[in-house]
């Protein structure tokens, strides 16, 4: 499994030019990690007796998954292992932890809503929900929000009351499942049926979010850090979209398979659950009977006030579109560069009167030559500067 790289270089000089011994030491520092580094997918565990579908994965450590076809839940470990919690429904659908931290499951076509106990049983909660599938906390501890696949709608059910309220329905949802949190604390929704990810503002108001680039059917999702993930279960691959509803594809090359390897180049056959740990890191993958894990965030960082708050590189490797995440913290000019190996610039831009905000540029470096680059972000005199480092 590869581990997670956190790269915090930051260079205050005058002068613009990069020095050369600067340039191989950080080249030869990066090259030495890059492999074990990158994002890449490996296999955690395949097992032909059981089907996962949705998943989740709890702050403290606790991962649950559901297999519906065999109507079970399982809690899953890192080392491979696998333990059945329950067993005995029909059909298990989707769940998810409250902010009480037990977990909610539905049973689809019993319409109801269980609790996961301490003591390892169940109880329902609720019922007469049309189809319900996923399950997401809401910001009130006592509401969860519920999707309804028959109804396309939402539902707010109350865990104390034990009643299941519809809250908002049509306006694009099409057999809804996956949901997230925005940072905003707007619900985000992905369908089902289609390639569709709404949001819908606390009010009660829906619109469209995202548009996944591939058409079937799209299966759950889960956010971390600053972006929601989503697997598109026709299109074998898994999509990263930003809180402002960009969307990019983030592992799998769209032809089936289980190959492991770096994300871009890995396969996956109808994925369909997906989950993530409290840090953001490691992201969990179910397709078919395999769980895949995909590792080796690279986030680069710089702690100069004038420069970037988080800086994020993907994808690295890159073909032709390079996508830089940003946070300024004061309005400015945003710098960058591309540098070969012998440190020459290949392409630049200067972005001017960039707003106070998170947001994302991308850079066009179609046509340079395979190989080993240096992105170099600056502020507007240069002064600080913050080098990442690409594969082309």
């Amino acid at each position: 499994m590869a581990h997670v790289l956190r790269i915090r270089l930051s260079i205050v000089k005058k002068n613009k030019d990069m020095n050369s011994k600067t340039f191989t030491l950080l080249l030869f520092l990066f090259i030495g990690n890059y492999f074990v580094n990158a994002q890449e997918v490996s296999t955690l565990l395949n097992d032909p007796g059981r089907r996962f579908e949705a998943m989740h994965w709890h702050e403290d450590g606790r991962i649950y998954s559901i297999d519906y076809y065999n109507g079970r839940l399982y809690q899953i470990q890192l080392d491979g292992t696998v333990t059945t919690l329950l067993s005995g429904f029909t059909n298990l659908a989707g769940g998810g932890f409250g902010d009480d931290n037990f977990f909610y499951f539905s049973d689809i076509f019993s319409g109801s809503i269980h609790r996961l106990n301490e003591d390892g049983t169940e109880t329902q909660i609720a019922s007469g929900i049309n189809q319900p599938v996923g399950v997401q906390a809401s910001n009130d501890p006592d509401t969860l929000y519920v999707a309804s696949y028959g109804s396309s709608a939402i539902y707010k059910v109350s865990i104390s009351g034990g009643t299941a309220t519809l809250w908002v329905s049509g306006n694009g949802l099409s057999g809804p499942d996956g949901m997230a949190i925005h940072e905003s604390g707007d619900l985000l929704i992905a369908n089902f049926n289609n390639n569709k990810i709404h949001r819908v503002t606390t009010s009660g108001e829906i619109s469209l979010f995202a548009t996944i680039p591939s058409t079937g059917f799209m299966g759950y999702m889960t956010r971390a850090g600053e972006y929601v993930y989503v697997p598109s279960i026709a299109g074998n691959r898994v999509y990263r979209v930003d809180m402002a509803g960009n969307v990019e594809v983030f592992a799998g090359t769209g032809s089936a398979g289980h190959a492991d390897g770096v994300a871009l180049e890995a396969t996956f056959t109808d994925p369909n659950g997906i989950t993530s740990n409290a840090a953001g890191d490691t992201i969990l993958v179910a397709d078919e009977n395999y769980l895949r894990l995909i590792t080796g965030f690279i986030t680069v960082a710089t702690e100069e006030a004038e420069l970037l708050d988080l800086l994020e590189v993907y994808p690295n490797p890159v073909k032709d579109i390079l996508q830089v995440k940003y946070r300024l913290k004061t309005t400015g000019t945003f710098n960058w560069e591309v540098i070969n190996t012998q440190g020459i610039v290949q392409r630049q831009e200067n972005v001017h009167a960039i707003a106070h905000q998170t947001d994302s540029l991308q850079m066009n470096v179609k046509g340079l030559a395979a190989g080993w680059y240096v992105l170099r972000c600056s502020n507007k005199n240069g002064e600080a500067q913050t080098y990442s480092f690409l594969k082309l």
